[in-house]
């Protein structure tokens, strides 16, 4: 469960709310982490110097993050992939005692990782508090709005933004990662939004603390709301909710560049047959699986493109269809859709990072085999 399903789980969250829990949460796919990652919700993690920031740099940041995300250790050629592919930063700055540290980037020509970290003063818990599946807390920029926390120059628009936090692995509370995923439109812009000219601005406006008043909301479900399923609340009653409090003021800005290994592969070398969920124009806008003709598959190190011709939006993985890489001694990498769904297209990120050479075959849900070549 992600921000945005506790807002509309409750039912009573204003629009502006929901909006600011989107940008703070990957699919619900990417939630593969550790109870403890789960539980937290926006921003960073330690300074350097800190006891083991020399072995974390040493190895890159995006090692743990790939390992804490899959549960699983990294092969030898994801550790050459990373260790080539990582561009590590390093640029921190400190306000009213937090330091947030531009850490590291990686892309693939397509999509794009950035990792910040935070540290907060000691004695400050990042964790997050959960009551059963639902955070208590939210902890994030206080930008007013969210689309303001990344930007980037004129003419590279998103296709897709996601922000969230992530264990840096160091054990303590008070430090986090605060990893930002991001899926550029990659045709029709006027710039290349992973060319030196994408110049990207992150821009954080205080630290911001909701928490919510689990007494206030016990009170309502014992008087007014008692007995009552999917109530909702009065604007009043959802403002009195959730308690804003700032536990840091200043901004941190950071620019930085993208740019990576866009290597990529093209396994299919015909139209094949399979199965997709599709966009059902004529029903209403229904989704339903049928036959389609599948014309590109193209890999990628951090992202599978799945191509066909005669529907609309296939959907070539959901959260019940499951598309893997699977490696040649027969462990799998999980391809996870991502981002706007695009009209000819699906795009599907890996759960770690495809080194070519280390697959054998593409798995899709039907059971269709693509072998890598």
């Amino acid at each position: 469960m992600n921000g945005n399903d506790i807002f509309l789980a409750l039912e009573h969250i204003g629009d502006d709310l929901v909006e600011q829990a989107e940008f703070e949460a990957f699919p619900a796919q990417w939630r593969r982490l550790r109870p403890l990652l789960t539980a937290a919700l926006i921003a960073v993690l330690l300074l350097a110097g800190l006891v083991g920031s020399a072995v974390a740099y040493g190895h890159g940041w995006f090692s743990g993050f790939f390992r804490e995300s899959t549960g699983q250790s990294l092969t030898q050629g994801q550790m050459a992939y990373l260790q080539q592919s990582e561009h590590i930063l390093g640029q921190a700055q400190t306000h009213d005692g937090w330091t947030i540290e531009l850490r590291s980037a990686l892309n693939d020509g397509t999509t794009a990782y950035i990792i910040l970290g935070v540290t907060a003063p000691e004695g400050t818990s990042l964790e997050t508090r959960m009551e059963e599946n639902e955070r208590l807390d939210i902890l994030g920029p206080g930008n007013e709005n969210m689309a303001d926390v990344l930007t980037c120059t004129r003419g590279v628009d998103w296709d897709s933004l996601h922000m969230d936090w992530v264990e840096d692995g160091d054990g303590l509370e008070h430090t986090k990662n605060y990893v930002i995923q991001i899926d550029p439109v990659k045709t029709g812009g006027l710039v290349d939004p992973f060319g030196p000219k994408a110049v990207y601005h992150i821009r954080i406006e205080n630290i911001q603390l909701q928490s919510r008043d689990t007494d206030y909301y016990q009170h309502l479900l014992d008087t007014k709301y008692q007995g009552q399923d999917g109530i909702m609340l009065t604007p009043e009653e959802a403002e009195r909710l959730w308690i804003t409090t700032i536990p840091a003021r200043g901004v941190w800005e950071f620019d930085l560049t993208l740019n990576g290994d866009t290597s990529k592969r093209e396994i299919l070398n015909k139209p094949i047959t399979t199965q997709a969920s599709v966009y059902q124009r004529e029903k209403g806008g229904i989704y339903e699986v049928v036959d389609v003709t599948l014309t590109s598959v193209i890999l990628r190190p951090l992202s599978v493109t799945l191509s066909s011709e005669g529907v609309e939006y296939p959907q070539f993985a959901t959260s019940d269809n499951q598309v893997f890489a699977v490696r040649k001694d027969g462990s799998r990498i999980q391809l996870l859709p991502y981002g706007t769904q695009m009209r000819r297209y699906q795009e599907l990120k890996a759960e770690s990072p495809l080194i070519f050479e280390e697959l054998d075959h593409i798995l899709l849900a039907d059971g269709t085999m693509i072998p890598v070549s």
